[in-house]
């Protein structure tokens, strides 16, 4: 686990840290395999010239099946992407999407 999204607060765990309700836990791994009965992920970079640089989460416009999971900031940082989270030149998205969620079930 990298940190646990609480309320506004953003914690990273130590040793002692206590989970509550409502928290929204972030793990992250170097690598997405896609394995048999997992969840399949894929990156998209962000890149310079992106029509998807400044914009918010909720305005990008991807299929109605897809969530983006996890925005890895250009610095290492990962963030808990919400409506409202501005997307950033050098950021990479982790999406999965639904549809292929159920195809694959």
């Amino acid at each position: 686990m990298v940190m646990i999204q609480r309320g506004r607060e953003q914690v990273v765990p130590g040793g002692d840290t206590l989970l509550m309700e409502g928290d929204l836990l972030m793990v992250s791994t170097p690598i997405y395999e896609e394995k048999e009965g997992g969840v399949p992920l894929r990156e998209i970079p962000v890149e310079q010239g992106s029509p998807w640089v400044g914009q918010r989460v909720r305005e990008v416009d991807f299929p109605s099946t897809t969530l983006i999971v996890l925005l890895r900031r250009a610095d290492g940082s990962a963030v808990a992407p919400k409506g409202e989270t501005e997307i950033q030149e050098g950021d990479t998205l982790v999406v999965t999407d639904w549809e292929e969620i159920e195809t694959s079930l």
